[in-house]
């Protein structure tokens, strides 16, 4: 099969994972695999992909909102068997070009990758995204959730035969094998008590919980936070207001992340709202307790009450950290307990599932 992924960017996060674990292993199963990626601007991960083998075909236009996107899109997508959107405004964009073929219209897939956008906060959105969402042939949710969230949304029969859940994974063992660093280099005492986040800065990841949560916390614990976005400078703004500065380390973007993971005590997915949380399965793999906020979709790939905190609430962070680090016993349980949950999650038993749907999707177009 000819496959085809349009998506905003290529920058970093759990899309970019999920596409790239995805497409190395459809191409060594035989498949081609391109990228349509539609801001120009977001496209640091653009090498690393290519090295890969993954072809990368970057937009035209500084902004994905850029309309004329549409037109970009329907000038490739009659070469592709299979056209996968993911995000807005891909997925409407993915669909008026479609629109705009004159003969040839594609069977379009899209993935959800969030059980909460903004759009459901405006009740005649409903009507919109029913529309737009009635033109794809499959919606794939990342998790039950996910998929239960937007049938709700949606509210039409119609709906609940397009929606096919295919659980996210990733590559168990490149977790498990990564080599240890060296604290030194990240100017973290062998003594530390070292936490880490991993997201995007943005108003879906909830950093600042994290942070609050070291004032109730002993001085030797630190926290790593990997990753870039529009609300770094004022986290950073926070930090020193709050004088957690020698404590609190910004890495900004990182390629090797499964090394630093490995000189990490505790991983933390501090949250608004997810569709999975699929670093929070990196850092079982590690071999890392994990403790995530107890939203919708997150909380079932965590999969125990124990290791979830409120939303928001640094109180109730910090006694679950301290609970970890102050009972070997019980952090060891844990940490068994995560490794073993990683294994539900192979990227491998993902990829079966989408060429089954990619296959069914080009059966019904012929």
């Amino acid at each position: 099969m000819n496959i085809l992924y349009i998506t905003n960017g290529l920058s970093e996060g759990g899309v970019e994972t999920l596409l790239y674990d995805l497409s190395i292993r459809l191409i060594a199963k035989g498949n081609q695999v391109a990228i349509l990626v539609l801001n120009r601007n977001e496209i640091a991960l653009k090498e690393f992909f290519k090295v890969a083998g993954i072809k990368i075909i970057v937009g035209k236009y500084d902004t994905c909102r850029d309309i004329r996107n549409i037109f970009l899109i329907k000038s490739l997508i009659s070469n592709y068997d299979v056209i996968h959107s993911h995000l807005y405004p891909t997925q409407l964009y993915v669909v008026l070009a479609n629109m705009l073929l004159f003969k040839g219209k594609k069977q379009l897939i899209t993935t959800e990758h969030n059980v909460y956008n903004h759009r459901r906060d405006y009740p005649w959105f409903r009507i919109f995204d029913r529309w737009m969402y009635k033109k794809y042939t499959y919606i794939v949710g990342i998790e039950k959730n996910t998929s239960k969230a937007l049938y709700e949304w949606i509210g039409r029969d119609w709906a609940n035969n397009k929606i096919q859940t295919i659980t996210n994974g990733i590559d168990i063992l490149k977790y498990r094998a990564a080599k240890r660093i060296s604290r030194q280099e990240l100017g973290i005492a062998d003594s530390n008590i070292v936490l880490i986040m991993v997201a995007r800065f943005n108003a879906q990841k909830d950093q600042e919980t994290v942070i609050r949560s070291l004032l109730l916390l002993p001085d030797n614990v630190h926290v790593l936070f990997i990753g870039t976005g529009e609300t770094l400078s004022q986290m950073q703004q926070l930090t020193i207001c709050l004088s957690l500065c020698n404590r609190v380390h910004f890495l900004g973007h990182r390629s090797d992340v499964a090394n630093i993971l490995k000189i990490c005590d505790v991983g933390i997915l501090s949250s608004h709202w997810e569709g999975f949380g699929l670093v929070a399965v990196e850092y079982m793999a590690s071999g890392l307790p994990v403790l995530a906020s107890n939203v919708k979709g997150l909380n079932d790939v965590v999969g125990c009450e124990r290791l979830l905190f409120e939303v928001g609430n640094q109180n109730d962070l910090a006694q679950k950290i301290m609970n970890l680090v102050a009972d070997k016993n019980y952090c060891q349980q844990i940490k068994i307990y995560c490794s073993q949950r990683a294994n539900k999650f192979s990227i491998d038993q993902t990829v079966e599932n989408y060429i089954a749907l990619y296959t069914k999707a080009v059966d019904d177009n012929i």
